[in-house]
């Protein structure tokens, strides 16, 4: 009887073992799953972060020498970035050993940074270098280091669709109210949403204000505007900056944003209630009132810069 016994206790041991593996890895599988990837992930309110190394530049150089500006980029939002640029303009009395572009700048292009994942949740960072020269005296040099790209926010927000606007029935699943968003994973967000609609016969008229915010520290530009036309160099116009493009589509409808003489185009200014774009679509009057996804998009670039001032010794 004890060799049956013990046989058993092996067995039952070894079905217990098999049960806590296939439990754990259920676990596993519901972690990786597309839900974590878009609401736990987009949050935060950043793109690149971009942060000068130490020592470099230097507080003091001596004149006739090199000296390097380094610099380590993070990728903390959710949008990959491939055409990034950055670019390190100084006063006159520095000059620069590594050229590129057509600008007084050295630059450094087209540079490539994953953004968070649930593969990478830390998203994905660079780090590079500029060589400049220190020409002569100066005893307070301003190095001006700038970084340049295009990004993307998307957001989701669950919308009621409703025909009964004037809230005249009663017991609904769901009303069409204003929503406020949390911050998603760029510096460029969108912060609230108010829906409205007009019902005609078989037709209902849906109407978005979609409120946008920049919640980054940098600036925004337009995503057409070339990257190495803004970074270290003068020759922008101020057509290029603080425009964001919105588009945005209910369920499988496409909504047209802003007229069309700006395309849903949004000039952004200091004060975020102006900030905004009414987008609006056509659909078939439903019998009963329903939620559905409001998918929007923003489309900008964005600048972000960093000052140091060093002190250029005679010898």
């Amino acid at each position: 009887m004890r060799p049956q016994l013990k046989v058993k206790k092996i067995m039952f041991a070894v079905i217990l073992i098999f049960a806590v593996m296939i439990l754990s890895s259920c676990g596993i599988r519901q972690k990786t799953g597309k839900e974590i990837d878009f609401l736990d992930l987009n949050v935060g309110g950043q793109g690149l972060v971009m942060k000068l190394l130490k020592n470099a530049p230097p507080p003091e150089v001596w004149e006739d020498t090199n000296f390097k500006v380094a610099m380590e980029v993070r990728n903390l939002g959710v949008t990959d970035v491939n055409d990034a640029t950055i670019a390190v303009s100084s006063c006159k009395a520095v000059s620069f050993s590594d050229l590129a572009g057509t600008h007084h700048a050295a630059t450094i292009n087209n540079i490539e940074i994953k953004g968070v994942s649930r593969f990478q949740p830390g998203g994905g960072f660079w780090i590079g270098d500029l060589t400049l020269h220190a020409d002569k005296r100066d005893d307070e040099c301003l190095i001006q280091t700038e970084l340049c790209y295009t990004y993307e926010t998307n957001a989701d927000p669950d919308v009621c669709v409703d025909p009964d606007p004037y809230n005249i029935k009663e017991n609904k699943v769901c009303k069409a109210e204003n929503i406020d968003l949390k911050e998603q994973g760029a510096p460029v967000v969108v912060s609230r949403v108010e829906p409205s609609a007009i019902v005609s016969d078989n037709k209902m008229n849906v109407q978005y204000k979609i409120f946008v915010k920049n919640v980054g520290d940098g600036q925004i530009t337009k995503n057409t505007a070339v990257l190495w036309d803004i970074c270290g160099s003068d020759k922008f116009t101020y057509d290029d900056l603080e425009v964001v493009k919105v588009t945005a589509q209910l369920h499988d409808v496409d909504l047209k944003c802003g007229a069309d003489s700006n395309e849903g185009e949004i000039i952004m200014t200091d004060k975020n209630e102006l900030n905004y774009v009414v987008c609006t679509g056509e659909l078939e009057t439903p019998n009963s009132e329903y939620v559905t996804p409001l998918n929007i998009n923003l489309k900008y670039g964005y600048v972000v810069t960093k000052y140091n001032v060093i002190k250029v010794k005679e010898r």
